[in-house]
């Protein structure tokens, strides 16, 4: 089957590894016409029940339909930073909006250090060059997929997220701002997340918190 028509992207991964992802990054997934009896439940992988993240969806899957292509993760990611860099490529901006979904909804429950640089230094360096807000609005989704789970902030993604807040002072909207109120104002924050993030910031933006 070619890929180009499947309407499905997905990517999966699982607390041990990535998985794969599959389907084509073309079609929105409002154009699937599959039936339920279509999709398979996910098999175990290393004692963990993969989760899927399809294209235009904001939570995870746990069935696919089973007319998908498979492609590991690695050549994936390898085939969109090559398709990013080159002059000649006019979809690669396509590939790049599905790895960003990806590492937003991925790194919150399985971080990897370097996996969030890559994603972090793309999404500001598409902001700054290529005047692309796609990468900052998943770095944004990431930072508050992280604030609304009990696991602990790294020190380095704390320090991140403040930057990002305060560099929103003044320019309109800031949504990295209201996702930081919203979970500061949540008396079930995480306890350590909150106090590390209260030796980061300065008592202006303490007091635009807790306003």
């Amino acid at each position: 089957m070619n890929t180009e028509d499947n309407p499905f992207l997905s990517l999966s991964g699982t607390a041990a590894n990535v998985d794969s992802i599959k389907g084509s990054r073309l079609r929105q997934i409002t154009n699937l016409t599959k039936s339920p009896a279509s999709a398979r439940p996910s098999e175990f992988v290393n004692g963990h029940m993969p989760t899927f993240w399809v294209k235009d969806k904001d939570n995870p899957i746990e069935c696919l339909p089973t007319d998908l292509i498979h492609k590991s993760y690695n050549d994936f990611r390898k085939q969109t930073l090559d398709k990013r860099l080159s002059v000649t490529t006019t979809d690669g901006h396509l590939d790049m909006d599905v790895l960003y979904q990806f590492w937003s909804h991925f790194l919150v429950r399985n971080f990897n250090s370097k996996m969030y640089d890559e994603f972090r230094s793309l999404a500001l360096d598409d902001l700054s060059s290529r005047e692309s807000s796609a990468g900052l609005n998943n770095l944004i989704r990431f930072y508050d997929g992280v604030l609304l789970s009990n696991r602990a902030i790294s020190d380095g993604v704390a320090q991140d997220l403040v930057d990002l807040v305060k560099s929103e002072s003044g320019v309109g909207e800031r949504p990295t701002f209201q996702k930081l109120r919203s979970a500061w104002r949540n008396g079930a924050f995480n306890l350590k997340n909150r106090k590390k993030i209260d030796r980061i910031i300065d008592d202006n933006l303490r007091t635009e918190l807790e306003k």
